[in-house]
This record gives structure tokens, sequence and C-alpha cells, in this order.
């Protein structure tokens, strides 16, 4: 046996070899009874920038005003709970200094462990160090036996630790010393008691498995005053309060995160400011993460709480990944669409397009109802939404199937998704899901692509990087370009034509089909902007492209003639315009067949060329024609067919047929009621025609009431400066002008041409027109100098726009031949007009209204000079 020793230092227990367990215990003396004061145990010194909130420090005080009041404050991860319990609780030792404070730090089981420890020890607790005491039994006992004392538990985002059975060995216990080893945290919180408790959590779930619903207080971002006070407080830095508002709204006036941002200008002036902060914050999401991950010093803060607002709300995120994997992808989905009012439609199947693949997100979502039923008892959509919005993560709007988040939120998804290697197949997954609602949709649904457009926005700022979700992306930009300018968003739908046009021409080639299609949409958006040269030279170019690669009788070429004969006759070669529109009937009569549906559309826009140029009789029968071969192949309820029926009554109209026009356009705003409902943009067409078939007719207050609701609308789903709010409001002038209200006719007249002008700039042709309006409602109320000037004005404009022989030209020189006469000038008007009756005959022709209409005039005009020669010569005789 070998012999052990140990040298004079050893004290305590010596064991040499041992073969069996050994048992020690040590018994301290018994401790006695110490009286202590009520203090705190909050670990945080006061914030001496602290910024009172508005009323949620006395709603903390009106919910906790009675003895045994328990609370919860919730809300988002930097959103300043634990900053309000913190300043609450030294109000309450300011006004109270007998009531003690206990802050116990909620994060996990050992900080809450820890905390009861501490709070023991200041207590001064008789036997807290005995071998197997429950020093959560200890501090419970003395809760329950003792008043004025006030709980704080902090960051108890996860509760679970507190309702789990525990093992013995917490708390230092064997199993058989004492029954408290094994009871639940959440039992030595004590209920019933005349102390307070106030709990901070993320988790609105874990608050409610503790406190009554109505003991809740949400915590929201802060206002715009308040945030930008805390900015300025924290920033300490000269600034401009407009730089200060933006920063603030672009940091959700979240106050962890403005706290970080002044702390990074802080440290870095003179080189830094606000204005730079924003301008790199704002520039991209890769920027904007990195200043929000930068950790600044917070002493308000816990130790194993992160100072970066990202990071902390990336915690959060992994929590709910383990807890809900689903709901975690929810957020993944919802960070890529835009924040504001996510309709729960898109989002009903991102697990399962996760599960099956989002390669097949299409297909998923193209049997909807099927997928969306499966999807919901499977995986529980509804559980998700509510397990984030128990985090504060998204928001509910008053309409509940509509989800709202803070862009931070998505920001800090986003970077989380980045960091896990997954965000390109969330971004794809988002791309394929607005395509395939935009590809399965119909006019039908044109309120579903109007609450689109800010979703296409959002995708439109998201070029991917694989090729693969390039080409998916490049899609659905050209299907958004579509919808876009479908509804009268043509600057946006320019955007996203151009990016799918330039993405198709770097991944397929200039030549296949899909970048010729892109192309074409590209052209639309030209042309519908009034940029006739960039439409032609695109359509040109798309139509040597086509020509060079297909037969020169295959529909797209054929498409292809017609939409270059369209810039055509916006760009004032209208004779060139119609020779090739005809053209393109021709050859789609003789391809398609003259009934073909693309056949009447080609022969329809012809007509509608005919009765522009004044062929009224030509344009009638071949619209008489389309519509009745339409109503009987596509049905009367088809688009294209109400399209013509509309065109017809035009005509109709132009022909002084009004009872004609008026029949068919109140059967065509019926039908479109019905199947698109009274607020689609083309029922609200159909509404404007028949007003201006009533005005036509002198139904003046029929008229006026049609166009009124339809402005209402155009408003509202609009907004006040779309191009068919403002074509609303002109023909609604004309009517205040019709009934007299020469007032409200000029006031609208000036609302139009300011809209102009913001909208277009002053250069523009729907200023010049708006000009010329105004001028008009000033002769009416007798203001004729004013007039001239404004007719001068757009004179001028429009010869910088147009050539001098130009149809818009003759129409401004018209009116002011038409103003001179007004203000006594005949022999200068009579001039005037005769000059322009002369350019009207060389490039209208002479059966053209509008010179048949200024001849008219000339020869009133001579019809009364004769007339006053002779009074004249009968007085000097």
């Amino acid at each position: 046996m070998t012999s052990v020793s140990f040298g004079n230092d050893n004290s305590g227990i010596q064991v040499g070899i041992n073969h069996g367990p050994i048992y020690v215990g040590k018994d301290f003396p018994a401790e006695q009874p110490e009286s202590c004061s009520p203090t705190s145990t909050v670990p945080y010194a006061r914030d001496l920038d602290f910024v009172d909130r508005g009323g949620l420090l006395e709603e903390i005080q009106a919910k906790t005003s009675n003895p045994g009041n328990w609370i919860a404050l919730v809300g988002l991860g930097g959103v300043g709970k634990s900053q309000l319990a913190i300043e609450y609780s030294y109000r309450i030792r300011d006004k109270h200094p007998e009531t003690w404070i206990f802050w116990v730090h909620a994060s996990s089981a050992a900080r809450f462990e820890e905390s009861f420890h501490e709070i023991a020890d200041r207590l001064k607790i008789a036997n807290r160090r005995d071998v197997g005491a429950s020093i959560f039994a200890l501090v419970y006992d003395w809760l329950q036996s003792n008043e004025k004392w006030m709980v704080i538990l902090d960051n108890l985002d996860d509760d679970g630790f507190l309702h789990e059975r525990r093992s013995p060995s917490l708390d230092g216990q064997k199993a058989d010393r004492s029954s408290a080893a094994e009871r639940p945290l959440v039992s030595f919180l004590p209920r019933g008691s005349k102390g307070t408790m106030i709990i901070t959590t993320r988790s609105r779930d874990s608050a409610l498995r503790i406190v009554d619903h109505n003991k809740l207080i949400e915590v929201l971002a802060m206002d715009t005053p308040n945030a930008v006070a805390l900015l300025r407080t924290k920033l300490q830095l000269p600034a401009e309060e407009i730089d200060l508002k933006r920063l603030a709204k672009a940091l959700d006036h979240m106050p962890l995160a403005i706290v970080q941002a002044a702390a990074y200008i802080r440290r870095r002036p003179p080189r830094y400011s606000v204005p730079r902060f924003l301008h790199e914050f704002e520039g991209s999401d890769e920027k904007g993460s990195k200043l929000l991950c930068y950790e600044a010093g917070h002493s308000q803060r816990d130790r194993d709480a992160t100072n970066s607002i990202l990071l902390s709300w990336q915690m959060s995120f992994d929590h709910i990944w383990k807890l809900r994997s689903s709901a975690a992808n929810l957020l993944s989905l919802m960070s890529f669409f835009d924040r504001n009012g996510i309709s729960e439609n898109f989002l009903r199947l991102p697990s399962q397009v996760a599960a099956w693949g989002y390669d097949h997100a299409d297909k998923a979502l193209g049997s909807a109802e099927h997928a969306e039923a499966e999807y919901n008892a499977a995986l529980g959509f509804s559980d998700d939404v509510a397990l984030l919005k128990d985090f504060s993560f998204i928001s509910i709007h008053h309409n509940t199937h509509v989800l709202m988040m803070h862009r931070l939120v998505q920001l800090a998804t986003r970077q989380w998704l980045e960091n896990r290697g997954e965000s390109e197949k969330w971004r794809e997954i988002f791309f394929r899901i607005l395509s395939a609602k935009l590809q399965f949709g119909g006019l039908s649904h044109w309120t579903e692509y109007l609450s689109l457009s800010p979703h296409l926005k959002s995708a439109l700022a998201q070029r991917p990087h694989s090729t693969t979700c390039l080409q998916v992306w490049a899609s659905l930009l050209y299907w958004g370009a579509i919808c876009l300018r479908g509804i009268g968003f043509f600057t946006d739908a320019n955007k996203m034509a151009t990016a799918s046009l330039d993405t198709r021409q770097l991944v397929l080639g200039t030549t296949h089909p899909d970048t010729l299609q892109s192309m074409s949409i590209l052209a639309s958006t030209y042309w519908e902007a009034e940029q006739w040269e960039e439409a032609e030279e695109l359509e040109l170019q798309l139509l040597e492209i086509r020509k060079r690669t297909l037969d020169e009788t295959h529909p797209d070429v054929i498409r292809s003639m017609s939409s270059l004969a369209f810039v055509y006759w916006f760009s004032d070669r209208r004779q060139k315009a119609t020779a090739l529109q005809v053209q393109a009937v021709k050859l789609h009569q003789g391809v398609l067949g003259v009934d073909h549906t693309t056949t009447l559309s080609a022969m329809h826009i012809v007509a509608s060329m005919y009765r522009e140029q004044g062929q009224f009789r030509l344009s009638e029968r071949l619209l008489e024609y389309v519509l009745s071969t339409e109503e009987e192949i596509l049905g009367v309820e088809n688009e294209s067919t109400l399209n013509s029926m509309s065109s017809l009554a035009i005509t109709y109209r132009e022909l002084g047929k009004l009872n004609d026009s008026e029949s068919l356009l109140a059967q065509a705003l019926e039908i479109r009621t019905n199947v698109l409902g009274r607020e689609h943009p083309e029922t609200l067409c159909s509404m404007i025609d028949l007003a201006m078939t009533y005005k036509s007719l002198g139904q003046l207050q029929r008229s006026e009431e049609l166009l009124t609701q339809a402005l209402t609308a155009h408003q509202e789903i609009l907004g006040t400066e779309h191009r068919r709010t403002i074509r609303n409001m002109v023909i609604l002038l004309f009517v205040y002008r019709d009934q007299g209200r020469f007032e409200e006719a000029e006031n609208l007249a000036v609302r139009v041409l300011q809209r102009h002008k913001r909208v277009h700039g002053e250069e523009h042709r729907d200023t010049l027109i708006a000009m010329l309006d105004l001028a008009r409602m000033y002769q009416h109320r007798g203001r004729w100098k004013e007039a001239a000037i404004l007719q001068a004005q757009s004179l001028e404009l429009d010869i910088k726009l147009h050539q001098q022989d130009n149809p818009t030209t003759l129409k401004i020189i018209t009116e002011s031949a038409l103003l001179w006469k007004e203000q006594g000038e005949s022999t200068r008007a009579f001039e005037i007009l005769s000059e322009c009756v002369a350019a009207q005959k060389r490039i209208l022709g002479s059966d053209h209204p509008d010179t048949k209409d200024n001849c008219d005039i000339l020869m009133r005009w001579q019809l009364e000079g004769l007339e006053i020669d002779t009074n004249e010569a009968d007085t000097h005789s």
C-alpha cells in the first residue's frame, strides 16, 4: 500500500486514497436576525436624460395604485420598457422611501436565482446560507409577510423556466430536504400580497400567463416630439430640427435605435453629422444594418443584453425559430414586402412554399383554395400571426386581414436571413408569390392589383444575385409593369419595365422572346408618359428585331406595327399612323381572319383614328361591325366588347346621336358596375363618358352628380395628382361653366394647372392645356387681360413644344383669335383666324370638323363686317 503524506501548510479535510463516497458537512453558527432599512436593488443609475413619454408613467401608477397589483409592460425589444421601469422605481423611492424595490433579472433560470440570492442578502434573511435552504422559499416568505415592496421582473421574454417542474439539484437542495425543491419558480411569486410586481417582456403570451389582460400596458415607439427630444438630448451636438425629425422617422421612433444612432454620430464629429448618417442609413440595407449593429455603451441595459437593436431582435428571431419555425418563415417572407398593409392573401402559404421548395411556389399558389385549406389545417397560419404579434414584431390593421411591421424589424429580419444564408431563398419566394398573384389575376382583381402596387415597388428595389432569381425578378417586373400601367402608375411602370429589359438582355440576350416582351412594355410606358422620341426609337428597334427573327406576317410583328402606329399618332403624324394601322388590320385579316379578336381590336383602333380625324361615318360603320361581332364571339360582359361599346357611343355623340350614345354608355356602366365594381377604373371611365353625354344633352345636374362621384373615388383610390383624377376635374369644371358657376369653375381650373405643374413641370403638354382651360375661365369672368397673358404664354409654350403647324398649336391660335374678337380687335382676330384656317386645310384637310368650324366663324365675321360697313354707308348718305 502506497503511503501519502501532507505538508504542514494543509488544513481542513485531508484525504489520501479513498475508494468510497465522502460526506462532508459544515455547521455555520446560528445567524442572528438583523434589521435593515428599505432600499433598492435596481442595478442601474437613473437616466438623467429620460424623456417622459406622455402618460405611460401615469398609466403604470394608475394600474399599480392598489396593493397587490401586478402589471406587465409589453413591447418590442429596444422600445424602452426597462427604462420606464427604472424611472418609475426611482420615482417610487423618491415619493415613498419606505418602499423596498427589488430588481429580478428574468432572462433565464440562472439569472433569476442570482437575483433572489441578492435580494436575500440585501434583506439579510436568516438562514439564507444554510446548506439545503431554499432561497426562493425564503424570499417568498419574506414578501408574503411584509408590505411596501415592488418587484420588477425584467426581460421575461421566455417564461418557460418559470413554469417547469425543477430538478432537486437546483437551489442546492436534496430531494428529501424540502418539497420546495420541485415547485415551479412561478409559485414563488407571491400572489395576493400587499406588494406590487412589474414585468417587462417582449412576449404578450408570457405576460398573460402571469397577469390579467387588463393589466397589460403596451409600450409602443415614441411619438415624433419625444423621439426628437431624446435624440437631441443624447446627441449633444447642434442639428437642424428637420434633420432630427427625418432621422427619428427613419429609426421608427425606437428609443434604443435613437440612442445607438446618437452615440455613433457623437463619436465622429466634426466629419460626421445627422444628414450624413441618414444618407448612409437609407442608402442600402447593408449599410443600414451595419450602422444599427453598432453597440454603444448603455448604462440602463442588462449586462447580458446587447446594446444593438438589430442584434437584440435577432436573438428573438432565433427563439421564435426554435419555438415555431412556421412563424419564423412568415416573418421571413413579410420582411420583403412593403411594411404597410400586407394582405393575408399574400402570406397564407409561406411555410408550405418553403416545404415544397420555392421552385414550386407558383404551383402552390395556382390551387389557392385547396392549398390554403391544407396549410391552415397543417401549420396554423393564425397561430403564426398570434405568436409574431405576441412579440410585437407585427401588428394587425383595424381591417383584421392586413398586417404591418416596423421598417427596422424588416431590416433586422433580412439581416438575420443573410447571416443564415437564406436571404436569396426567401426573396425568390416573395418574387414568385407576387408573380403568381399577377398572372392568375384578371380585371376583376383590380383592387388587389392596387394593393400589390407598394409591394411591387419593394420588389423593384431588391435586385437579387443568382441567375435563377434574376430571371424570376425580371419576369415579376415585366408583369408588374403591365399591372401598374393598367392602373395608371406610368412612372413606376417605366422603372419596372426598364429593369426587366436590362436584366433580360443581360441574362437571356437581346433577341430572346422574353426580352422582346420587356422591350414592348417599356415602349408602351414611354408613350403613356408622352416620351415619343424614346417610344419611337424602341418600337422601331423592336419591329426590326421581330422582322429579322420572325416571319413578317407573325402576330408579334403585326402588333409591333400597331404600337408604332400609336406612337406616330400621338406625335402628330396622323396620316402615317392611320396608314400603318390599316396595313396592320389587313395583315391580321389575312393571317388570323376577319373575325379574330386581335383583328377586331386592330379595327377598333383604326375606327378611333377615323373619329379623331372627323371621319365619323366611317368610324361608326367600323365600330358597329366590331361591336356586333365581339358581342357574338366574346359576350356582352367582356372588357373588349365594353371598350367597343363605349367607343361607338362616343362616335354617336360626335354625330349628334345623343340618345343612342346615352343608351350604350348607360348599358356599359351598368355591366361594369356589376362585373368589376363601382370603383374599378374602367367603371369610373364609363361614368365619365356618360356624364359627358349628359352634358351634351344639357342634363347638367345628372352630369355633375356622376362626375362628382367619380372624382371622389379617383381621389380616394388613385390620389389627387393621378392623371385620371385630374382629367375628371377638367370635365367637371366645364360642367360648372355651363351651369354658370364661373367662380367654382375657375377655382377648379387653378387647381388643375397647379397639379399639372407639380406633376409634369412647367413645359409639358398637359400643363399647356390646363393653361388654356384657365384662360377660358378668365374670359367667362370678363378678366380679359389675364386671359390674354395666359394665352400668349400658352402659344409661346406650344411653339416650343411642337412645330408651328401642329393641331394643338392651331387650337391655341383659334382661342387667341376668339379672345382678340371678344376684346373688340376684330381686324386682328380675322387675320389670325384666316391664317389658322389655311394651316388647318393643309394639315387636317377641308373636311375636318375644326377646319369647318373655323370656316363658319370666318364667314360669320365677314357678314358682321359687311353689315357694319352697310350701316356706316347709310349713315354717311
